[in-house]
């Protein structure tokens, strides 16, 4: 990681560097290079995230071939992307159906955010409609 101020990269309080995470379809480029496949400049590099480790849910991607081979994939991380876009479609299609009909169908973070939205009821309201009144 490199300091904006210095422009040198940056270090722990103990010393060591500070070293950016590496992105997944970097990681899965170097496993294919690894494995004898010849990659060239502006190849796209597809993965599939298997799983999700730490508290700060870093991705562990695999290449396609890993998928086909294996059939592992992380059905939490897919299902939350999906379901996050879902929902807000059906708060402007269905308002009436998100937390009624659907109730059962949301992830515990949105029954979460429910909640909270209940206590600050008038203020996320007004702001909600005003957004999608202009669409």
């Amino acid at each position: 990681m490199i300091d904006k101020k210095t422009g040198e990269q940056k270090k722990t309080k103990d010393g060591k560097f500070r070293f950016a995470p590496i992105p997944a379809h970097v990681q899965v480029a170097k496993a294919m290079e690894e494995n004898g496949e010849i990659l060239e400049l502006n190849d796209k590099i597809k993965y599939i995230v298997k799983e999700r480790i730490g508290s700060s849910k870093k991705i562990v991607p695999i290449s396609p071939m890993e998928y086909v081979r294996d059939k592992i994939y992380d059905s939490e991380y897919y299902w939350g992307n999906f379901e996050s876009v879902f929902k807000e479609i059906l708060e402007v299609t269905h308002p009436d159906l998100v937390d009624t009909y659907f109730e059962d169908c949301w992830n515990d973070f949105y029954k979460v955010k429910k909640k909270k939205k209940k206590k600050k009821k008038k203020k996320k309201r007004w702001v909600c409609e005003r957004r999608y009144k202009f669409i």
